[in-house]
This record gives C-alpha cells, sequence and structure tokens, in this order.
C-alpha cells in the first residue's frame, strides 16, 4: 500500500523502485486479510496494490471491499485475466505479474491522481 507518509517495506521490490522514484513510500508486504485491514486502519494509504491471491485460500478481494468502502484508490496485481474478478471490480486496474517497468508506474501514477484531493 502506497501512501506519502508511510516508510515501511514494499510487496514487489518492483513496485519499491515504482514507489521510490515517484516520491512515495510503501507498507508491507501484508500476507493476510487481517493485517491488511490493520494496516489500512493503523497507515490510511493513499493508495494500494493488491495481489488476488494471497496463499492458500485466502484472496484480497476482502481488502478490495474495505478499500472501496474508505474511497483509496488500488489496483490488482495478479497473473490471472481481468475477466477473473468479480464484475464489481471491473473498473478497478489490473497490473499483470511481471508487467514492464513502465507499466506499474503509469499505474501507480493513476493511482496517485485518483487519490489527489
Amino acid at each position: 500500500m502506497f501512501s506519502s507518509s508511510t516508510t515501511n517495506g514494499c510487496l514487489p521490490i518492483r513496485s519499491r523502485s515504482v514507489s521510490t522514484s515517484s516520491g512515495s513510500s510503501c507498507s508491507g508486504p501484508v500476507a493476510d486479510t487481517a493485517a491488511s485491514t490493520r494496516l489500512i486502519e493503523s497507515e490510511h494509504p493513499d493508495a494500494a496494490i493488491l495481489d488476488v491471491h494471497l496463499g492458500g485460500d485466502q484472496t484480497s478481494l476482502v481488502i478490495a471491499r474495505e478499500l472501496v468502502k474508505r474511497s483509496i484508490p488500488f489496483a490488482f496485481l495478479t497473473g490471472y485475466s481481468h475477466e477473473t474478478l468479480p464484475r464489481e471490480f471491473e473498473k478497478v486496474p489490473v497490473i499483470m505479474k511481471l508487467a514492464p517497468f513502465d507499466e506499474i508506474s503509469s499505474v501507480v501514477a493513476l493511482l496517485f491522481e485518483q487519490a489527489a484531493p
């Protein structure tokens, strides 16, 4: 999750590079829904990138719904097609795993534009 006020580590190393180059910082990684919810409540991120599958049978869809409820822009990171996501998320940007740096950077910039007051 990205924020202008956090300074922790970040999910994928490539996203850390994106956040550093965009002047933001990252919180995480967060590997389960309970920890993600706590992070959202404590850090108040400006934007987030969610890996769809968190391991085992957990997905980030619960987290995505919480972000929608709080009006926090986010994108999904996945190896699956956009069509595998529920319809309620059809307008959420999807970054394919192993996407080029420029694509990830563009999505992060879009998320921050959406987060701007």
